[in-house]
C-alpha cells in the first residue's frame, strides 16, 4: 500500500542529514531519498549505523514543481 502525502513546504524546512541519520538509527529503518532538483543526487540512500536484524525500507520523494514554484514532499 503506497500512502502519498503531499504539503505547501516553507523553503529550508527540509530535514538535514543528521536528523534523517537519526531516525533510521532508531527506527530501523533503510531509507531511500529520491530528489526531482537536478542540483541534487537523484536519490540517496540512507540505513541505520548498526543493524543486527533486516530494516523496514521506506522512500521519500522530494519533488519540486517547476511551474508554480511549490515544493511537494511525498
Amino acid at each position: 500500500m503506497v500512502k502519498v502525502f503531499s504539503l505547501h513546504v516553507t523553503p529550508g524546512s527540509w530535514s538535514d542529514a543528521v536528523v534523517i541519520q537519526a531516525v533510521a538509527d532508531a527506527l530501523n529503518l533503510t531509507i531511500h531519498i529520491i530528489e526531482s532538483n537536478p542540483g541534487f543526487a537523484l536519490v540517496t540512500n540512507i540505513g541505520p549505523v548498526s543493524s543486527e536484524i533486516d530494516t523496514t525500507v521506506i522512500n521519500i520523494a522530494h519533488l519540486v514543481s517547476r511551474g508554480s514554484g511549490k515544493q511537494c514532499n511525498l
